[in-house]
């Protein structure tokens, strides 16, 4: 008897294990084939890879789960969170009054990368997103349940981290560099700018390697071609305020012919401080803000396996049906930055500022010019008639004085 459930606990277990393995397989093997087709469209755009942040992925991964639970395809979770409010949530870092983010989201019972792939290229919101040059990190979740599959991009860049890209074969390599091109002040004695140096070396202690010129892409030979390798990137900017970045990939991963670099662990960052030659701290810096530092579109979708966008010309919102779904994407506003009293972090998709014509007094109205009597140009119709009538009148009156005399004198 104890043999034949020990069989029989043997072949239950047997049966659930794979049940248990395939969701999380399959959920790795979507994300890594969502980020090759993203990162190579932006390659073959002339743009940088986007570099997966375990952080980002957080985010969008809780969404993804919701929106599974819940069967409901929308940027607002059913907890009422936001975009802001998840990446937050998750500790994605930001500058003193604003982020720098964005979102995708796709799903249905049919849905598959396919399909949201086709759509989100095919949409002019979403495309955008997958090819706005700001953009540093990526997050990708992927949520399963009976009601579907659904798809979460969490965009964004952060102050300090800068990550870079291995390409080429080894042992000569090519590194593929980001720099901080929204921020290009920094912010403050902790928050570096647009880098203008920087230092490699193998490991992680670039300190023995030489300064040289930023540059987007730089030549690097490895020790050897063969095994685990770790590359250290540290930069610097005009005011001595730096950055670290480091990965470590296998070189067997590495390729020329790839599309896109592959790797094992995503960069990390870390804030190096480098002093002046009079061995003083950098002076602090006010950070300024670009143009447009929030202006991030916030597509939508619907749970479809072959949706359609259709913008409308009106105040766009999210339709969900199921006969025939459409999916509109929102426009966003830019905010215009104001002075405040206490600093405000603003989201890439909330604009709480006034438009700037209300703020400006109206302009006085101009006196109306002078106008004839009659004026044929503007009315001729209307005028000649006002004057056949006053000349009828006069006639009438001349009539009525004649006839008034006679009878005087006749009496």
């Amino acid at each position: 008897m104890r043999i034949q459930l020990l069989l029989l606990t043997c072949l239950l277990l047997t049966c659930l294990l794979p049940l248990g393995l395939a969701p999380a397989a399959a959920q790795g093997d979507d994300v890594a084939q969502i980020l090759g087709r993203i990162n190579a469209l932006r390659q073959q755009n002339g743009l940088l890879p986007l570099d997966l942040s375990s952080t980002l992925t957080a985010s969008a991964q809780r969404h993804s789960d919701d929106m599974a639970r819940t069967g409901n395809v929308d940027h607002t979770g059913s907890d009422g969170s936001s975009i802001e409010s998840r990446i937050r949530d998750a500790g994605y870092g930001h500058w003193r009054d604003f982020g720098i983010w964005g979102e995708n989201i796709y799903g249905g019972q049919m849905a598959n990368i396919d399909a949201a792939w086709n759509f989100w290229i095919n949409s002019q919101v979403h495309r955008a997103n997958l090819l706005k040059p700001r953009y540093r990190e990526i997050g990708i979740g992927v949520g399963r349940s009976d009601n579907g599959t659904y798809y979460t991009l969490n965009f964004g860049a952060q102050p300090n981290v800068l990550p870079f890209f291995v390409m080429g074969s080894a042992p000569a390599v090519t590194l593929l560099l980001t720099n901080e091109n929204d921020i290009t002040t920094g912010e403050g004695v902790a928050v570096m700018g647009q880098a203008t140096q920087v230092r490699i070396a193998e490991g992680t202690d670039p300190s023995s390697a030489q300064w040289q010129p930023w540059a987007q892409s730089i030549p690097f030979q490895l020790s050897d071609a063969a095994g685990q390798r770790t590359i250290t990137v540290e930069y610097k900017d005009d005011l001595g305020r730096g950055t670290r970045s480091t990965r470590t990939f296998n070189v067997s991963d590495l390729g020329s012919a790839s599309p896109t670099p592959t790797v094992t662990v995503e960069a990390t960052a870390t804030l190096v401080t480098t002093p002046t030659a009079t061995d003083t701290p950098a002076p602090t810096v006010t950070g300024t803000l670009p143009p447009t530092p929030t202006a991030t579109p916030q597509p939508t979708e619907t749970p479809t396996a072959v949706p359609t966008d259709t913008p409308s010309p009106a105040a766009p919102t999210l339709e969900a049906t199921t006969a025939v779904p459409t999916a509109t994407p929102v426009s966003i506003v830019s905010p215009t930055p104001t002075a405040a009293a206490t600093p405000r972090l603003i989201a890439a998709n909330l604009a709480t500022y006034p438009s700037a014509s209300r703020l400006t007094p109206p302009a006085p109205r101009p006196a109306r010019p002078d106008r004839p009597l009659f004026d044929f140009a503007d009315s001729p119709g209307l005028n000649t008639f006002a004057i056949v009538i006053g000349l009828q009148a006069m006639v009438l009156a001349v009539i009525g004085v004649v006839a008034v005399t006679r009878l005087r004198r006749r009496s």
